[in-house]
């Protein structure tokens, strides 16, 4: 089984992928104009490593909401 997991560290290019993130949302806002908030950091650090290795995240947390997500319903 260790053979079929990678390790991935974050690196320079996953941070400053979550620091775009953690920018975008912020200036994010509804139709209102209300703003739409900021995910957790470690939520905003796995959707940057996941773009910086072209990973898909399945998830039912619901702080990905707004992200190009696959919802997975148990």
């Amino acid at each position: 089984l260790q053979t079929q997991i990678t390790v991935l560290v974050p690196d320079y290019r996953v941070m400053k992928r979550y620091a775009e993130i953690r920018r975008t949302m912020r200036t994010l806002r509804t139709s209102t104009g209300q703003p739409l908030g900021l995910i957790g950091d470690m939520d905003t650090l796995i959707a940057a490593m996941a773009l910086e290795h072209d990973l898909t995240i399945i998830t039912t947390d619901g702080d990905y909401t707004g992200f190009l997500v696959y919802p997975f319903n148990c």
